[in-house]
C-alpha cells in the first residue's frame, strides 16, 4: 500500500498534467482564431 506522500505526489502530477494539457488546448484555439482574424483582415 502506498503512503500518503506518494499518493499526494501522484494526484498532484495528474492534476498538473491535465492543467497543462488544458492550457495547451486553449492556447492552440486562441492562436488559431487569431490567425483566422488576421487572414480575414487582410
Amino acid at each position: 500500500m502506498l503512503n500518503k506522500k506518494s499518493m499526494i505526489g501522484i494526484v498532484l502530477f495528474g492534476v498538473m498534467s491535465v492543467v497543462s494539457l488544458y492550457f495547451a488546448k486553449v492556447n492552440y484555439e486562441v492562436s488559431s482564431t487569431r490567425l483566422v482574424q488576421v487572414m480575414e483582415v487582410r
